[in-house]
């Protein structure tokens, strides 16, 4: 007999789990609206990723989505976005650089699947950059007009849109002058990546460096001053960040920068 109970409670418990995968993978919710869902939560985990561990919950739900819809390009980007937050953090450069190439290939899926989204061209481009940051310049030379390619397709197709004035600032910044670059043309890149998106931090903290650069110190105490009055940043990881990297540089470079107390 305790046999008997035991495979009987076996038995129940297997319906059970399979009763409760079933409602987990169908659930009686509109097929959409579970799909919308997946992204509504990764996009959250995405945003919060600031706790440990989320960027790489962003990816499950991503993934989840495009069970319920394949080939979606605009889950693609989001894998691609989702990954360049988890390599961030990664320090084995191996697994940093597997992590950046798979960035790099949802990126090209998406641009595949949805050719004429921003975002698409956006985290392509960015996945590029991100590799280029990592390997240096010269072992990823041949990401490096793509890069801007990129950047100028999403300005055909946003024209506002200012993480693409934030990169291109950054290409045009780095770049020797024999292959395109030029800090003028980067500083104005960067005001208008302001213009169009005064809250995100790493506008003023770029602006800041190039002006730094320079030897303009009072126009880049400006940039780091404006960098440190917003209340309410895009993205409040990338600004906890950026405003350590703006303490640095305002110890290093003696400026007088009034840091509100949080």
């Amino acid at each position: 007999m305790p046999y008997l109970r035991f495979a009987v409670i076996i038995l129940v418990f297997s319906f059970c789990f399979r009763v409760l995968s079933a409602q987990t993978l169908n659930p009686s919710g509109n097929l959409e609206e579970q799909y919308q869902l997946s992204i509504k939560l990764g996009d959250e985990f995405y945003y919060s990723r600031k706790v440990p561990g989320n960027a790489r919950r962003a990816l499950k739900y991503y993934h989840q989505a495009l069970k319920l819809k394949p080939n979606q390009g605009e889950v693609y980007w989001r894998l691609s976005r989702a990954l360049y937050g988890v390599s961030r953090s990664v320090l084995d450069p191996e697994e940093k650089t597997a992590l950046i190439r798979q960035e790099i290939e949802y990126g090209k899926r998406s641009v595949e699947l949805s050719p004429e989204s921003a975002n698409a061209h956006l985290y392509l481009g960015l996945g590029y950059g991100h590799y280029v940051l990592h390997a240096g310049l010269w072992k990823t030379w041949y990401y490096i007009f793509p890069v801007k390619t990129q950047m100028e397709t999403v300005l055909k197709l946003d024209p506002e849109n200012a993480s693409a004035y934030l990169i291109l600032g950054n290409w045009y910044a780095t770049v020797p002058w024999w292959l395109g670059g030029d800090d003028g043309t980067a500083a104005e890149f960067f005001y208008q990546a302001i213009e169009y998106q005064p809250t995100y931090t790493t506008h003023y903290l770029s602006l800041s460096q190039l002006l730094l650069a320079q030897g303009r110190k009072q126009e880049a105490t400006q940039a780091l001053q404006q960098m440190f009055n917003i209340e309410d940043p895009f993205d409040l990881m990338i600004a906890t960040e950026d405003r350590a990297t703006g303490k640095a540089l305002i110890e290093q470079h003696q400026l007088t920068v009034t840091i509100p107390a949080k």
